[in-house]
């Protein structure tokens, strides 16, 4: 089973403990923001990736993984993954579980693909 882990770090603000972080599963890899990031201390979280004003939530007919970066933001993304758990709003991408801030709207049901976007993922 694949896991995730940090590929690198783009950027580090020692004195605002915030970094750029790019993780992957080994297939997949998203740009993050960490906050508070303590390099010695810093490990990938065993939870959820936090999705940051997300929208456009809609149920899609491929069932296929997909990642693209957006022109529109420095973290944002169109994210497509499966529906893993509709009560606690968790998507999986590969390997990478996000977890949607926002209502899954009501025809969705848990194993659905679903796209939405997001501004910015948090670790």
């Amino acid at each position: 089973m694949e896991h995730v882990s940090i590929k690198e770090i783009i950027n580090y603000d020692i004195e605002a403990q915030e970094a750029d972080v790019l993780i992957s599963d080994g297939q997949f890899e998203i740009l993050c923001y960490a906050q508070p990031y303590l390099p010695e201390a810093f490990k990938v979280p065993n939870h959820a990736l936090s999705a940051f004003m997300t929208e456009n939530v809609m149920r899609v007919s491929e069932n296929e993984y997909r990642i693209k970066r957006l022109q529109n933001g420095y973290y944002s993304y169109r994210l497509q993954g499966k529906l893993i758990d509709l009560q606690k709003r968790l998507v999986m991408i590969g390997a990478i579980v996000i977890e949607i801030e926002n209502v899954i709207p009501k025809d969705i049901r848990e194993g659905d693909f679903i796209e939405f976007t997001v501004k910015r993922l948090d670790m």
